[in-house]
């Protein structure tokens, strides 16, 4: 499927195991589409609806979401990989077994998901919205936090080393036998009124 869309409606329709490449959607809606086991590769959405889609073990790869609404698909076992999910709105949606490894997720909504054990390595974070997520022995290597809220978030033993972190809001977040470089600890520090000597 190559094609140009815009406003078209493919809620409900069933596209298992479809292969999606250098498409271009505006507009879009999927609400409840079946994209299960779906390979999307070079693809283009902006402004489009996955409302309660399932994406199970979808493979996406190089392709770009941008201002797109993922509230109560399931994700689960879903593959991102350099993918640009910039403004995206994942509230509500079922995560378990996602990877999302090299991936632009800045400004997206993914607050009071369940993310632990996921490869969020390398992916920019920038300004995204992580309020008590669950990121337990999460991958975060490599990510840049910038201007995160990760307010209330589960970071027990995740891996954090590398992470650009300025104006990352970290209150209340737990980072028991979590994985952190000097530049990470003396962030932290400073962001909670310590001082180093």
């Amino acid at each position: 499927m190559k094609r140009q869309y815009k406003d078209a409606a493919f809620d409900g329709r069933s596209f298992y195991g479809r292969a999606f490449s250098g498409g271009s959607y505006e507009g879009c809606s999927f609400r409840s589409a079946d994209l299960t086991e779906a390979e999307v590769s070079g693809c283009s959405f902006a402004d489009c609806d996955f409302r309660g889609a399932a994406l199970n073990l979808c493979r996406i790869g190089s392709s770009s979401f941008v201002n797109c609404r993922f509230g109560g698909a399931n994700l689960f076992m879903a593959s991102f990989v350099s993918s640009r999910l910039m403004g995206c709105d994942f509230a509500g949606a079922g995560t378990d077994g996602a990877a999302f490894a090299g991936c632009d997720l800045s400004y997206s909504v993914m607050s009071y998901l369940t993310l632990d054990g996921t490869d969020l390595s390398g992916c920019i974070l920038r300004g995204a919205a992580l309020t008590g997520c669950s990121l337990r022995k999460a991958d975060l290597s490599g990510c840049d936090l910038r201007e995160a809220q990760l307010r209330g978030a589960d970071l027990r033993e995740a891996a954090l080393a590398g992470c650009s972190c300025e104006g990352c809001d970290l209150t209340d977040a737990d980072l028991t036998g979590a994985r952190i470089d000097i530049p990470f600890a003396i962030y932290f520090a400073a962001f909670h009124g310590m001082t180093i000597e």
